[in-house]
Parts: structure tokens; C-alpha cells; sequence
């Protein structure tokens, strides 16, 4: 055999070698990766939580991002960043995560609801109306759903359908926020008593809150009781810092 025949199946083998080292490497570099990533996921996301509660958004945001980029079906992780996006105003991107979470998830209603309200913010009032339907298709329970589609059909002026839409949210869940909607729309109506009706439930809710104290105070300065609205001004103001 010639010298450069030699050499050519040296080379040839240190190839095969080189290769064979090569993929047990990327194997034991895949197989690490699939054992790893779902628990450093699962420690962002976990960390995630923690800073949405502490209103810390944008590190919120930043490590659901980097559970979604180990784990891009972590449906939750697009939820909550779709929250921290939300808090932040960042109205396109909060749309784009629960558009998502709907894709991964299509029959949560929560995903439906949180979209709802930031078309809502964006004035899309109808895909507002579309996304709280459509939450309450599949949840018939859902109060925020109801509340979110009355909202809407108020701004729309079409008053009687979020009549009914408010009372069904306060059918399925009796809470401050379903009450104060309920209350914005007697006023509109010109229905004062019960708007103050419905502010003093509020309050019972949330005594330490400015806004029932103001809307009451509007309520009750319509029905002629100045002396009423006069100390739900001051509760208001109060309670608001404003003194």
C-alpha cells in the first residue's frame, strides 16, 4: 500500500472517529436539554408569578419570555405575560398572548375575557362583544364575561341588552365591580335610585375605595339629597388622598 493511501485512511478513520464523538455529544447535550428545560422553565415561570404580584411587569414579562423560549407550549406562561403586558398598556403585545393561549387553549374562556378587555382598551368594541360571547359559550358562569359584554353594549348605546348583561353578571358573581357597572348605567338611564342602590352595595364591598363614594355622591345630588352627596364628596375625597 502506498504512503498516501495510508495516510488517506487515517484520515478516513480519525473522520468516522470525529464523527461518531460528534453526535454521542449532541446526543448527551439533546438528552441534558430535555431533562433541564422543563425545570428552568418551570423556575421562570415560578419567578414570573412572583414579580406580576409584586407589580414588577416588565421582569415579569422578561421571565415568561424565557419560559415560553424552553417550553413554547407553556399556555399559562402566555396568559400571565399577556397580564404583565396588559398592566403595562402594552395593548398589541397582551392581544398577541392571549390570541396564543387561545390557539393552545380554544375553549378557555379566560383567554376570551382577557383579550375582551384589551380590545376594550383599544375601543374594538365589537370584537370585545365577539371575545366575551364567545367566553360565555363556554362558561355560562362567567360574571366578567357578562360584565365585559355589557360594558361594550353601554358604550354602544344599546342600554337593554347590557341591562341584561349586568344583571347576569350579578347572578353568577355578586362583586363590587358588577355592581359599580350596573350603577354607571342606572345613572345613564336616569334610574338614580337604583344607581345609589347599587353604589352602597359597592361600598359594602369596598369601604375603603374613592370611586362608589363619588358615583353615589352624584346619585344621590340628582335625587335632591345634597347633604348626603355632600358627605360622600368628602368620603370620597377622603379616601382618594385628596382630602
Amino acid at each position: 500500500m502506498r504512503a498516501e493511501d495510508v495516510e488517506r485512511e487515517k484520515r478516513r478513520k480519525f473522520i468516522v472517529i470525529g464523527g461518531i464523538i460528534a453526535v454521542v455529544l449532541i446526543s448527551v447535550v439533546y438528552a441534558w436539554k430535555l431533562r433541564t428545560d422543563p425545570i428552568i422553565a418551570r423556575e421562570s415561570f415560578d419567578a414570573g408569578e412572583r414579580l406580576l404580584s409584586a407589580q414588577r411587569y416588565n421582569e415579569a414579562a422578561l421571565s415568561f419570555s424565557r419560559t415560553i423560549s424552553l417550553q413554547p407550549k407553556f399556555s399559562e406562561a402566555y396568559f400571565l405575560r399577556g397580564r404583565a403586558y396588559a398592566s403595562l398598556f402594552l395593548w398589541s403585545r397582551a392581544i398577541a398572548d392571549f390570541t396564543k393561549l387561545i390557539e393552545l387553549q380554544p375553549r378557555d374562556a379566560r383567554a376570551y375575557v382577557a383579550r375582551g378587555q384589551a380590545w376594550l382598551e383599544t375601543k374594538d368594541l365589537d370584537r370585545t362583544i365577539a371575545d366575551a360571547t364567545k367566553a360565555i359559550e363556554f362558561d355560562p358562569k362567567a360574571g366578567d364575561a357578562y360584565n365585559l359584554r355589557g360594558m361594550s353594549e353601554r358604550e354602544k348605546g344599546r342600554n337593554d341588552e347590557a341591562l341584561k348583561d349586568f344583571n347576569q353578571a350579578i347572578r353568577a358573581q355578586p362583586n363590587a365591580d358588577n355592581y359599580f357597572q350596573r350603577g354607571l348605567l342606572y345613572q345613564t338611564l336616569g334610574r338614580y335610585a337604583e344607581a345609589e342602590a347599587d353604589f352602597t352595595t359597592v361600598i359594602q364591598y369596598i369601604p375603603d375605595a374613592s370611586h362608589p363614594y363619588f358615583a353615589r355622591a352624584a346619585a344621590r345630588r340628582e335625587l335632591g339629597n345634597e347633604k348626603g352627596a355632600r358627605e360622600d364628596h368628602r368620603m370620597g375625597r377622603h379616601f382618594d388622598g385628596s382630602r
